[in-house]
């Protein structure tokens, strides 16, 4: 992670890094592999990847890397809820496969989820006072798939309020790659990492595990687990009411600190809205009107009825399967979003869609007079009138790309849309 804040701090906000000195060439190595869950081998998106703190980094949502390193460094390789592993550079194949906790029975105190509900809630609302207001810069990234091919790619730094949660977000810079598609729904993705795992507020308990009006509203459960040097809890939250909009989640827990370390899992019942445009003809207006709008067409009067048309717009809603997976960070000991990853899939007019966006918090904050992110709004028209810095963006991809993220930059490089879209 650290080599990515020290990249971006150099190329975002001026800075120089001293006490760094060139390695010879012959000696670095450069790995691309992926990391699985060695039981399942489901890929372990955002594990994080240290050697050192000038070079790390984060597995992108399918697990993969790529990370230059010198071949006598070892890999330190971490992710909540398994056993960390430790692998020499020399040595690291193209797939790491991690071992899933073990469970706990004796070797820890097992609280009722009452009660480590109630001691996580004490430490979140002291750091809640003294940190709400903290920013960061993050990297974001979204793909969106219509009918199974790519339509949009966006990719964007933003500064935002970064404790519990990420709010406020304000536009540093970035790019969209678009299709000039019917079904290029212009989701925004950047509101959908915004997930929260904490409130204070009562409006919002129905929607947010982590209050002290959960009871009201989820079944809870606790199970204690253990990656083989530290114990978590992990609370899995159910509706009470399965036809409401709510969370069905895990969430994982230090069991010394009472830390929130992930967050995981999808709403229930969740709807998106999207604009329906038909063409409708224009009924006839009356004979010296046809006669005289058809002359001025050059064509008869069957042409013309046929021809002309006004576009009707409806706001339609339909199902939407929306996961996510938050993991927190404690650098500045309160809770910080590390990486936010959300997933969803819904159909309109019997076409499927996808969106996926990606969330990094890349350390480093610009004081920026950029007006706030509507979440309502379009990221990519913020996009657009602020332009776009190619070079900038051939020299900086911050998180290894998927491959079918991959694949849809070749797409848009190849057809020239950079930066192309209208509504």
């Amino acid at each position: 992670m650290k080599v990515i804040k020290v990249l971006l701090s150099c190329l975002l906000f001026p800075c120089t890094v001293l006490g760094q000195e060139a390695e010879p060439q012959d000696s670095i190595r450069k790995i691309e592999a992926t990391i699985v869950n060695a039981k399942t081998s489901e890929p372990l998106g955002f594990a994080t990847v240290y050697v050192n703190p000038y070079v790390s980094t984060i597995a992108n949502e399918e697990g993969g890397f790529s990370l230059s390193a010198n071949i006598a460094d070892t890999l330190h390789i971490s992710y909540v809820g398994f056993k960390p592993m430790k692998i020499a550079v020399a040595q690291t194949g193209t797939v790491i496969r991690m071992q899933p906790g073990g469970r706990v029975l004796d070797e820890v105190v097992v609280y009722s989820p009452d009660a480590i509900i109630a001691r996580t809630l004490a430490r979140l609302r002291k750091e809640y006072r003294r940190y709400y207001n903290h920013r960061a810069s993050f990297f974001f990234r979204q793909l969106q798939l219509a009918d199974h091919r790519s339509s949009s790619l966006q990719e964007a730094f933003l500064s935002a309020r970064s404790a519990f949660a990420v709010k406020k977000m304000s536009l540093i810079t970035g790019r969209y790659l678009a299709h000039h598609e019917k079904h290029n729904n212009p989701m925004n993705a950047y509101r959908l990492v915004q997930t929260e795992v904490y409130t204070n507020k009562k409006e919002h308990a129905a929607m947010t595990p982590l209050s002290k009006w959960y009871r009201a509203y989820y079944n809870c459960t606790s199970t204690a687990i253990t990656d083989g040097e530290r114990e978590f809890y992990v609370l899995h939250f159910t509706p009470l009411d399965p036809k409401e909009v709510a969370v069905e989640a895990d969430v994982y827990i230090d069991a010394q600190t009472f830390c929130v370390e992930r967050y995981t899992g999808h709403f229930n019942n969740w709807l998106v809205r999207y604009t329906q445009r038909e063409e409708i003809p224009i009924p006839p207006k009356g004979k010296e009107w046809e006669q005289e709008t058809t002359e001025q067409k050059g064509g008869d009067k069957n042409d013309l009825l046929t021809d002309i048309f006004f576009e009707r717009r409806r706001l339609m809603r339909v199902p939407m399967m929306y996961s996510f997976d938050i993991f927190y960070q404690h650098d500045h000991k309160f809770h910080e979003v590390k990486t936010a990853n959300c997933h969803t899939s819904f159909s309109i007019e019997g076409k499927p869609h996808e969106v996926r966006g990606t969330l990094i918090n890349v350390g480093n904050y610009q004081r920026t007079d950029n007006k706030v992110l509507n979440t309502q709004g379009n990221l990519r028209q913020e996009i657009r009138m602020q332009g776009y810095d190619r070079q900038f963006w051939k020299n900086n991809e911050v998180i290894k790309r998927t491959p079918l993220e991959e694949e849809a930059l070749d797409l848009f490089e190849r057809e020239n849309l950079e930066g192309e879209y209208e509504e």
